[in-house]
């Protein structure tokens, strides 16, 4: 402690200069009067000889430690004289432990430039190798902990030096002699070209600081990841002398970094497997993060905007998701279904939804949330709902086909009796064949759908041109009626195998629609020709045509432009009835003022003796 301004000679040392001696100055030091009396002593002095809790100013060092060796008496008193004295002796502190001290004494001097006593310095020499030895015990420990060995190489001798850890760290024979070349040889095949291309370039640029990471393949078979640093020392000219470093032992990171890869590609692949997708909404700034974007929305999350939500969502659906993020921001997680519209204007389903983050104050500031692509399962939604119709309608028609094929056998037979009178005059008698024939139709009609669709009937030959002809008679009276120009070219040698009733009902069903889609005064051309060995019936009127969002469903159960006239299932069952006979119904169509109207064509196997014939 600081001496009191009373004390023997005090008042010549100012009361700061006391202060930050006593309490501030790092070494052990005291400053005594002419009589061996403390009138300061340092914290580090009174730590060190146990005064910590004395009162020593006044009192003399002899009074303290009578045990004091001459030696330090004399050392004394030669700097009262003007001497400076260094002293190295074994001493014992208050706490009785044998301490060697190296004690430096020298004379100060008062105002009037007198000798007023000695400042003495002690060193406490076993106190330094212990702590020195302290604190490498602590490195080495921290070092085998932190598995870091130290290296060393000496450039320009080509002679390498490492630390005991480092064989610890790589199971070396401790018999080895650090050496760069075998060294070398240790690093992982697939890394030691880039390592060494990158300690040239290290040493030829100017870099201070390098840095390295790669495997090793350790003498006991182990793979090891070190990671280097390392200190280059260059001369005056910036040639390099040697460098000194450390490696660390990093193969758990980078396990654990290809566990979490490994994790993270299987959770990413099952999102993409899933179409699902991660996002992260910044309410404040209405920006949009995917972490894993969903695959069907790639195109427009390559270059996302700010407003990805408003910007693509149908315009319909807008209502419906805003409604949504109010209830994610009042609190819990909810969800609902989109459509996304893509570049090329087709939409998408997406169920989408999370729950909010809030801040201190409990305002949503973020949303974070799923979105998943669920357009094929809506699809197979519907598609098994259509199935259901289907099903019900098969059900419900193969009843009223029931019910029809009993008064449809009276109607037949009547008109087998009305046929067997010979007093009818030759043109009833025609009417009553066509009767009997689209009669005939209607009941193999009803025997279809009682068989769902397994004729019953069989395959015969049929002559095209005469079932076109007859189809075109049956319609003669509304082509009249309403004026239509019909045109025929029909080439009469080409004959199929098929149930004639099926295909009439195909033919008749493209006519009828023919017929529904021509004006007043329009047009309709029917044609038969031989393309590729194949029969080609062509059905083309000169309606408006059939837009492109219609055009897609034509083939689809249930679908139908004519309101409640219409079932919706004539293309589609026309469709099943061609594939079932080996062919295909395709069309065009054409919506511009110039060449509006539509061609429907079905393309059906010709028989094989028919085709000889006509390459003959």
């Amino acid at each position: 402690m600081p001496p009191t301004p009373d004390s023997p000679n005090s008042s010549a040392l100012p009361e700061t200069l006391l202060q930050v001696f006593t309490e501030r100055l790092p070494v052990a030091a005291a400053i005594f009067d002419r009589d061996m009396r403390y009138l300061a002593a340092s914290r580090a002095w009174r730590d060190r000889l146990n005064l910590d809790h004395q009162e020593i100013a006044g009192i003399s060092h002899e009074a303290l430690f009578p045990d004091a060796s001459p030696a330090f008496k004399a050392a004394h008193l030669r700097c009262l004289e003007g001497a400076t004295e260094k002293l190295i002796e074994d001493v014992h502190s208050n706490s009785g432990d044998p301490t060697q001290v190296r004690w430096q004494f020298e004379p100060w001097h008062n105002s009037e430039g007198e000798i007023a006593g000695v400042l003495a310095t002690a060193e406490f020499v076993a106190d330094s190798q212990n702590s020195l030895a302290s604190t490498l015990e602590k490195l080495k420990l921290a070092q085998s902990a932190g598995r870091v060995a130290t290296w060393e190489w000496d450039l320009a001798k080509d002679r390498l030096f490492w630390s005991e850890e480092l064989y610890e760290l790589t199971g070396i024979d401790r018999s080895t002699v650090p050496d760069f070349a075998a060294w070398f040889t240790l690093i992982h095949p697939d890394d030691a070209t880039t390592v060494l291309e990158q300690l040239k370039q290290q040493l030829s640029s100017g870099d201070e600081d390098p840095s390295w990471e790669y495997r090793l393949l350790s003498p006991d078979g182990r793979l090891l990841w070190l990671a280097g640093r390392g200190k280059i020392i260059r001369d005056s000219s910036g040639r390099p002398l040697r460098m000194t470093g450390t490696l660390t032992d990093v193969t758990h990171r980078r396990e654990a970094e290809e566990a979490l890869r490994r994790s993270e590609e299987r959770f990413r692949r099952a999102q993409l497997a899933a179409n699902i997708g991660t996002f992260e909404w910044d309410l404040k700034t209405n920006e949009v993060i995917w972490s894993t974007p969903v695959p069907s929305l790639e195109e427009l999350l390559s270059n996302p905007a700010p407003h990805f939500w408003s910007d693509f969502l149908a315009t319909e659906d807008h209502a419906s998701f805003v409604e949504l993020v109010e209830r994610i921001k009042a609190g819990g997680q909810h969800f609902g279904d989109f459509r996304v519209i893509r570049h090329d204007g087709s939409a998408i389903w997406i169920h989408a939804g999370g729950e909010a983050v809030r801040d201190n104050d409990g305002n949503p500031t973020r949303i974070f949330g799923i979105a998943r692509d669920v357009t094929d399962q809506l699809h197979s939604a519907e598609a098994l709902r259509k199935s259901e119709k289907l099903a019900a309608t098969g059900r419900l028609a193969a009843a009223m086909a029931h019910e029809v094929n009993n008064p449809l056998e009276a109607v037949t037979n009547l008109l087998f009796l009305a046929l067997s009178d010979p007093s009818m005059s030759a043109e009833s008698r025609t009417y009553l064949h066509k009767a009997d024939d689209e009669l005939r139709r209607v009941a193999h009609i009803v025997r279809q759908t009682l068989g769902f669709y397994r004729d019953t009937g069989g395959p015969k030959h049929v002559n095209l041109a005469d079932l076109v002809s007859d189809i075109t008679n049956v319609f003669q009276s509304k082509i009249h009626n309403r004026n239509i120009h019909l045109i025929t070219s029909l080439d009469g040698s080409i004959e199929i195998e098929a149930a004639p009733s099926a295909i009439r009902q195909v033919i008749a069903n493209l006519m009828t629609n023919a017929l529904d889609a021509v004006h007043k005064g329009g047009e309709i051309e029917i044609s038969l020709r031989r393309n590729d060995g194949m029969a080609e019936i062509s059905v083309r009127d000169d309606g408006p045509g059939i837009p492109e969002q219609t055009s897609q469903h034509l083939f689809e159960p249930f679908f139908t432009t004519k309101g409640d006239s219409g079932t919706g299932l004539g293309l589609w069952v026309s469709k099943g009835i061609v594939e079932k006979h080996g062919g295909r119904i395709e069309f065009t169509t054409d919506i511009s003022e110039a060449g509006h109207g539509t061609t429907f064509r079905i393309v059906l196997p010709v028989l094989a003796a028919a085709n000889e014939q006509t390459a003959a």
